[in-house]
């Protein structure tokens, strides 16, 4: 079944069932009112504070946990609404617990600011493109200093479709420099302190799919914004 893009897995009503056992005697129409619903909430909530696609977490392929428990008890509370009515106690108390979900999400966004964030300095998260296939999971040195002087954002193509240490990449900074390698376990520098490589994804999968894509966005400590004769010179890290 295709539902919208969630933070919860939505291919059925598997894992909301893990918060939320009732989930499984939902229809399919219900279940997708409240998938639909809870993530434009969350996403109301996240955008008040970080304005870029939160990428899934390395060591799990999952999203933040934070965000994936808020949006399962906001989708529990419009279940029950949509169910019991808003006079019920049930919904109340799912109410209740959506309501503490959202301020711990709020109380954790420095977190997620700082990993997240497109106004943080230095490079950032790989983000994948929305139809990629792969299983593989391309990662950033942040510990590297990205040394350019220039905002850039690279786009990372997979030129041969294969396993990792097989398919064939291709990058470009968006400022007329390319150049090409072969995806491997070990890091590879591409330029400026940017250096990447690939790892299996949670579940072990390692193929690379020709065409699939993956940005990463890179901002300097000193930047030239777009107003004339205007710079900032050493923008602090964020949080630092």
């Amino acid at each position: 079944m295709a539902y919208i893009d969630s933070y919860i897995s939505t291919t059925s009503a598997s894992e909301l069932a893990s918060f939320f056992a009732e989930a499984a005697e939902l229809s399919t129409a219900q279940h997708e009112f409240i998938i639909k619903e809870s993530y434009h909430k969350v996403n109301e909530v996240l955008d008040s504070f970080i304005q870029t696609p939160l990428p899934k977490q390395p060591t799990t392929g999952l999203y933040p946990s934070a965000v994936r428990e808020a949006q399962a008890a906001l989708a529990i509370y419009y279940a029950r609404r949509l169910i019991l009515g808003t006079d019920s106690e049930l919904t109340e108390r799912a109410r209740a617990a959506a309501d503490l979900a959202i301020k711990e999400l709020l109380d954790g966004k420095a977190q997620i600011e700082q990993m997240y964030s497109q106004d943080e300095i230095g490079i950032q998260y790989p983000v994948a493109g929305s139809s990629n296939t792969s299983t593989a999971i391309l990662q950033v040195d942040r510990s590297s200093t990205y040394t350019g002087d220039t905002e850039r954002v690279y786009t990372f193509t997979a030129t041969s479709s294969a396993d990792i240490g097989t398919a064939t990449m291709s990058w470009g900074n968006g400022e007329g420099d390319t150049g090409t390698f072969t995806s491997d376990y070990a890091w590879e520098s591409i330029e400026d302190g940017l250096v990447v490589r690939f790892m299996a994804s949670p579940s072990g999968g390692v193929a690379i799919v020709s065409g699939n894509t993956w940005k990463v966005r890179c901002t300097p400590y000193q930047v030239k914004p777009d107003v004339p004769g205007n710079y900032i010179s050493l923008i602090p890290v964020r949080n630092g």
